[in-house]
């Protein structure tokens, strides 16, 4: 590992010993006082785990000529040799909180324990130690999470798959791979970490500016009696106000105009306090059919067939007295399928008051209709062998030209807008 530091030339080769040596006596004093807490404390040894980490040894060695592994806080190396994520810079994390799974970390520097956890937007979970020398990704840890890929014929990196903008981890003049993040990556976790403080309202960077720190002040305190009130509505808030109805109140309807400027609506009220848009209402929209028809037209004569659309299977159905067509879905071909899509078709007819005395159709229904003919007292009529019935037939070509030409003019606005 020596071999391979920079800076070896610019520190006499007995530094190296005296340093690897205090390293090797700090390890062992360590180990050693571990070993005596962890004696005199058994619960404590069996609320952490052990892990390793091989890049803290790195860190460690080269301090003598560097202060850093990587170039800036920003930045986490891709590292084969541990078994956990550990970020160490708090620009890079959110939500960091005690953890309840602690871990008793191992490098060649010694023994620490880990006792913090946090989240990186994309990845999840990574234990947090302010202590630490460098941001860390384990490599088992990524590759659960996304597609991690390395093609040295093109460039010394590994290429993370994430959605349509894969990011890099690119070797540096150590041979470590590292990846920086970006400054807008930054500015989401210190908006994020301080919104979770509770410190700062909703407030938006743009419109505050225009307005000094004392209207800002003012306004933040006109937000706070909002909600010691019980957010009242904002025409309420300025009632009271005006009426001095709350004595000593330093907060004057211009404080609360500034708030409603500054911080906009307030997001937990909108929460709060929206309702669930009323339902459209439901609307009658049958139409009666005159008598002088259903006497008439009391029995229908309906004619069925199948046809396949894109590879949807359609049942088609049109009666030879009113004309009225109907197009069911059906999943699949088998009978219980047609059985269901056959008792729609009737029962559009049956609720209308007519009743379909004879069905028209292609010899191929027999084994499935005949069975159930008497059932539904319809009289059944089958087509000749290589013959098909011309009123279904029509009518499957119509729906045909219908499905054609919707599609040809869904492709020609795609082409537009593209």
């Amino acid at each position: 590992m020596l071999d391979t530091c920079p800076h070896k030339d610019n520190i006499p080769r007995s530094k190296w010993f005296d340093r690897t040596n205090r390293e090797y006596n700090l390890h062992q004093a360590t180990r050693n006082s571990n070993d005596d807490l962890h004696t005199k404390n058994d619960d404590e040894e069996r609320t952490t785990r052990p892990c390793w980490s091989e890049a803290q040894l790195h860190g460690q060695l080269c301090k003598n000529g560097i202060g850093r592994v990587t170039n800036n806080d920003r930045s986490v190396i891709l590292d084969s040799g541990s078994t956990i994520s550990l970020f160490k810079s708090k620009d890079l994390v959110t939500e960091i909180r005690d953890t309840k799974d602690k871990i008793q970390l191992e490098t060649n520097g010694g023994t620490r324990i880990v006792d913090k956890e946090g989240k990186i937007k994309g990845f999840g979970k990574v234990y947090f130690n302010e202590n630490g020398i460098v941001n860390i990704f384990a490599v088992k840890d990524l590759i659960k999470r996304h597609r991690v890929t390395y093609n040295s014929d093109k460039e010394d990196a590994f290429v993370v798959h994430i959605g349509k903008k894969p990011i890099k981890f690119r070797v540096n003049q150590q041979g470590l791979y590292v990846f920086e993040f970006s400054k807008s990556y930054v500015d989401y976790v210190e908006n994020k970490n301080t919104n979770n403080t509770g410190v700062c309202l909703q407030t938006n960077a743009t419109q505050v500016e225009g307005y000094t720190n004392r209207q800002v002040v003012r306004a933040d305190r006109a937000r706070k009696l909002y909600h010691m009130l019980g957010a009242p509505t904002i025409a309420n808030l300025k009632t009271v106000l005006r009426q001095n109805l709350l004595w000593n109140c330093p907060v004057t309807t211009e404080d609360v105009n500034l708030a409603e400027e500054i911080f906009g609506p307030d997001i937990s009220t909108l929460k709060g306090k929206s309702t669930r848009p009323s339902p459209t209402t439901v609307v009658d929209d049958l139409i009666e059919i005159p008598e002088e028809l259903k006497d008439k037209n009391q029995y229908i004569d309906l004619a069925i067939d199948i046809i396949l659309i894109n590879r949807i299977i359609l049942l088609t159905a049109i009666d030879r007295n009113i004309k009225y067509k109907t197009v069911v879905p059906l999943e699949n071909h088998k009978k219980e399928e047609l059985y269901r899509g056959i008792d729609q078709v009737l029962r559009i007819y049956n609720n209308a008051v007519f009743t379909i005395r004879r069905i028209h159709c292609d010899n191929e229904f027999r084994s499935i209709m005949d069975p159930v003919a008497d059932e539904l007292d319809i009289q059944m009529n089958y087509a000749n062998p290589d013959a098909h019935v011309p009123d279904i037939e029509r009518n499957n070509s119509i729906i045909k030209e219908r499905f054609h030409n919707a599609y040809y003019r869904m492709k020609e606005i795609c082409l537009n807008q593209c």
